[in-house]
């Protein structure tokens, strides 16, 4: 059985950018270490993220060959859909722009028949989704 990478990202306020490594909270703070032997605690506000912005790696990769985590929008038939973790499905799963009801499961063959690329994220690109 192959093992799937586990990898998650989150939004370092005071650097401004992604870091992408092991995820952990201590004493109330969400933290993002990019390798297992450094003790983020040392340097804290290196890896401190903001909670609202941690995404798990989904282990699929766009058709450029780029990570899709949790929180991206992918573009699916013309139209973006967010992709989202479905802990009833225990799954990932893509939602089209304003229809918050409706869920596609998502895997590396769509992605590939499909062609589907990384349009942006959530965070960073709240004007690729609009809500109904």
């Amino acid at each position: 059985m192959a093992k799937r990478e586990i990898l998650f990202r989150g939004w370092n306020k005071k650097n401004k950018k992604w870091i992408y490594g092991y995820y952990f909270t201590y004493r109330g703070n969400h933290f993002i270490s990019p390798d297992d032997k450094v003790n983020p605690l040392d340097t804290y506000k290196d890896y401190v993220v903001d909670a609202d912005t941690v995404g798990q790696y989904t282990g699929l990769k766009d058709a450029k060959g780029k990570r899709i985590f949790e929180g991206d929008i992918i573009v699916y038939s013309g139209c973006n859909h967010t992709v989202q973790y479905n802990d009833d499905r225990s799954r990932f799963v893509v939602v089209p722009e304003g229809f918050a009801s409706i869920q596609f499961d998502v895997d590396q063959q769509m992605i590939n028949e499909c062609k589907n690329v990384v349009a942006g994220n959530v965070q960073e690109n709240k004007e690729l989704i609009k809500t109904k």
